[in-house]
């Protein structure tokens, strides 16, 4: 069944126009016209989270794997079960409430070539496929192929059912160490996730099309991804069996594959067309690179860590191995002493590289994964807030309760199908006849239920204070269920505030619309482009001050202030750039205060002939408060 075409772009339907199960008459509001659009949003429903942790099973990961144990459970508890900010008593963020977690080794065998350490299945190892036997002991006697885990909307997490789950990672993650010598890392995440999860295959159900994909890889050793299985024989080679792939790099998979492969399992628009890596995939790599460096960095902050000399392959004294990258505790003696020896993980790197910001490289010669674990969480969280739906509203109070602060817009969701609106959400009625509406796809002759998505609210902090003040702090409202909105919402660098859709997340397949009162103004008056729900109008009494930010810029934003308030708090009845306290701030350009009757009001025209006073008289001009013409 055909999907709405409503999720990568946006565009607006003027219902009065186009449908009559939408629209509504255009009211005259002297001197501006106010309308409702329907404006259709990118807002992108998931499934949940799925998880690939590819573990090292090699010989020199014991060590590793207790760690990995020991800290991973502070990221399920975090996602799962989010802590309480204590200024605000809510949630850091939303809890995830539908959890996928599998684990991998590296070993995919060596093709059968006669290898040491590779003789439990020489051919294809463990062969991607998602490992769930308990090697530990206090563990369940057998577990799923996967673990799982989901919770009812409207219902909060149990922590007992959080720390059971958390307990379970380390009884699967635990992998040993009869692993194969020769690691595949970047190839064992691939084969997982593309050839063993097809149908009928052996991690069929673990990743979902619409889910937040994360990947993990730890490992001590450089991947060994072989393109040409000839790699792995190695009865007549003249240099040490731990050099093979050192000087066998072209047998080996380009990283752009795992790069380009990893992009295509999150993109939406098909295989191959994704430039950017999409938000909804996260790749961690727990590896050798020199720790406190810039190699431990987000993807696009790696400039300069394949350039560090630590980083460098060197072929070492005895000619038995590349050197180390680093080892754990400092100053201890490799292969006598030292809890972790790695070496250079420059293909891990590359690959962070190519997949940007939504990647991120710790080292493993430390005591802890705990820092690196929270790494990866942040960047998880991060994806998180990106597929939420981020815009500037306008709000205001509550007329029964001043200390609520809703939203004049309505968020409309348009089912995949026909069917009735769920109990949760009620039917939108946009004409106000008593009937929910629907709409007609006219390329597929598909009706779809339009469906409110209810709006909780935000709780202000200060009800003196105007809804979208920046001196009052805003929560989600008690006991109201549906979506809410915080102007003020500290959110990512270069990102606009959150609307925050917790427990009415759209149903898979589901588009998202947003239909708000759209104010068409004199040109004079616009404050922010005329076509975007985000410009203003300002009042006749007031001037258009865009910050001087690029992002408020970007996104044809601005401030409405009152003309008297500048010019009364200057001092000055006849103000104007060059002249003025404000005159190194070229973003001002324009205001003029000019009062000739000393009433306290701007002189104001009419420039638009409608009979309404809309404009100041005067501009400014090179300099000076000139009268308009």
């Amino acid at each position: 069944m055909s999907k709405p075409k409503i999720k990568n772009f946006l565009f607006f339907v003027f219902l009065i126009l186009l449908s009559g199960c939408l629209g509504r008459e255009l009211t005259r509001i002297d001197p501006l016209t106010e309308s409702y659009i329907l404006e259709e949003v990118p807002v992108q429903s998931f499934a949940g989270v799925d998880i690939l942790v590819v573990v090292d099973n090699s010989g020199s990961m014991a060590q590793e794997q207790n760690m990995l144990k020991e800290a991973f459970p502070n990221l399920v508890r975090d996602l799962l079960n989010p802590p309480i900010d204590p200024t605000t008593g809510q949630r850091t963020h939303a809890p995830v409430r539908d959890l996928h977690i599998g684990v991998v080794s590296t070993d995919l065998g060596v093709a059968g070539y006669p290898v040491p350490s590779c003789e439990r299945n020489p051919m294809v190892g463990d062969d991607a496929i998602l490992q769930h036997t308990p090697r530990l002991p206090d563990c369940d006697p057998a577990y799923d192929t996967y673990l799982h885990y989901s919770l009812p909307q409207g219902q909060d997490p149990d922590p007992t059912t959080v720390e059971d789950l958390a307990k379970d990672f380390g009884c699967i993650a635990v992998l040993g160490t009869s692993g194969c010598g020769f690691e595949q890392q970047l190839e064992a995440a691939r084969r997982a996730l593309y050839e063993k999860s097809q149908p009928g295959m052996d991690n069929a159900g673990f990743l979902r099309n619409d889910s937040i994909l994360t990947i993990l890889i730890v490992s001590d050793e450089e991947d060994c991804s072989a393109a040409d299985p000839t790699l792995f024989d190695v009865q007549a080679i003249p240099w040490d069996i731990n050099l093979q792939c050192f000087y066998n790099k072209d047998k080996q998979f380009q990283t752009q594959r795992y790069i380009d492969d990893f992009k295509n399992l999150r993109c939406s628009t098909g295989p191959g067309t994704c430039l950017d890596t999409p938000d909804n995939l996260v790749v961690g790599f727990i590896v050798g690179v020199p720790p406190g460096s810039v190699c431990e960095n987000p993807g696009d902050r790696l400039g300069g860590c394949l350039e560090e000399p630590a980083m460098q392959e060197r072929v070492n004294s005895t000619q038995t191995m590349v050197e180390w990258v680093c080892s754990y505790p400092p100053g201890c003696t490799p292969t006598v002493n030292c809890s972790t020896e790695a070496f250079p993980g420059r293909r891990y790197v590359e690959v962070a590289q190519g997949l940007g910001d939504n990647a991120i490289v710790q080292s493993i010669c430390t005591d802890t994964f705990v820092p690196a674990v929270q790494a990866l969480t942040n960047k998880l969280k991060e994806a998180l807030d990106k597929l939420g739906f981020h815009r500037y509203l306008e709000t205001e109070k509550d007329p029964d309760d001043p200390c609520r602060c809703v939203s004049t817009c309505t968020i409309v969701e348009e089912l995949s199908d026909n069917r009735p609106c769920p109990p949760e959400k009620p039917p939108y009625d946009g004409d106000g006849d008593g009937v929910g509406d629907t709409k007609l796809d006219p390329e597929t002759n598909q009706v779809h239920t339009l469906c409110e998505i209810p709006q909780a609210g935000a709780q202000t902090s200060r009800c003196d204070l105007p809804c979208d003040s920046a001196e009052a702090t805003y929560t989600k409202y008690p006991g109201k269920e549906g979506w809410w909105y915080n102007p003020y919402e500290p959110a990512m660098t270069g990102k606009l505030p959150t609307i925050h859709l917790e427990g009415v997340l759209p149903a898979a397949g589901s588009g998202v619309g947003i239909q708000c009162r759209s104010v068409v103004c004199p040109t004079t008056r616009k404050c922010g482009s005329q076509s975007s729900p985000d410009s203003k109008c300002c009042n006749i009494n007031e001037f258009c001050y865009p910050p001087p930010d690029d992002q408020f810029r970007k996104n044809n934003e601005g401030y409405c202030l009152l003309r008297e308030d500048i010019c009364e708090q200057f001092g000055e009845n006849t103000w104007c750039p060059g002249y003025g306290p404000l005159a190194g701030d070229p973003l001002i350009g324009g205001l003029c205060c000019v009062d000739h009757n000393w009433d306290g009001k701007l002189d104001l025209t009419d420039t638009d002939g409608d009979g309404l006073l809309d404009s100041p008289t005067h501009e400014c001009v090179a300099g000076a408060c000139t009268q308009v013409r």
